[in-house]
C-alpha cells in the first residue's frame, strides 16, 4: 500500500539539467529532519509526475530475537525465531496501512533555508 502525496510547500524551482542533483541534496537534508518510524518512509523529488530522486528513511526495528534469548538465557527454536520475526512484519505491513507521516514544522523551517 503506497500513500502518495504531494507536499507543496517544500517545492523548489531548479534549472532542469541540475534538477537530480539539486533534489538528491534535498532529499538527503529532508531525511535527517523527518524522524524514523516504526516503518519505511519513502520520499520522492518529481518534475510532472517523473521521480527524478529518490530516498528512503529506513524504520525503526527492535530486535524481538535477541529479547527472547535475553529472557531465556539460550539461543531457543529457530521455528519460535521465525514465527517472532514474521509477526514483527506483519505488524508493520498493517501499521503501514494506516499511518500517517508527520513532517515536522523545524523540517520546513531547515528546507526553506536551503
Amino acid at each position: 500500500a503506497f500513500i502518495l502525496a504531494t507536499v507543496d510547500a517544500l517545492s523548489f524551482f531548479a534549472i532542469r539539467d541540475r534538477a537530480p542533483d539539486v533534489s538528491r541534496k534535498y532529499l538527503l537534508k529532508l531525511a535527517d529532519l523527518i524522524p524514523q518510524q516504526q516503518f519505511d518512509i519513502g520520499i520522492q523529488a518529481t518534475i510532472g509526475g517523473k521521480v527524478i530522486a529518490k530516498e528512503r528513511i529506513k524504520q525503526l526495528r527492535k530486535d524481538v530475537v535477541a529479547q527472547k534469548i535475553l529472557s531465556h538465557g539460550h539461543s531457543g527454536d529457530p521455528g519460535r525465531k521465525n514465527k517472532l520475526l514474521e509477526r514483527q512484519k506483519e505488524g508493520k505491513r498493517k501499521l503501514r496501512e494506516i499511518a500517517k507521516v508527520q513532517v515536522p514544522p523545524e523540517a520546513f523551517v531547515a528546507m526553506v533555508k536551503l
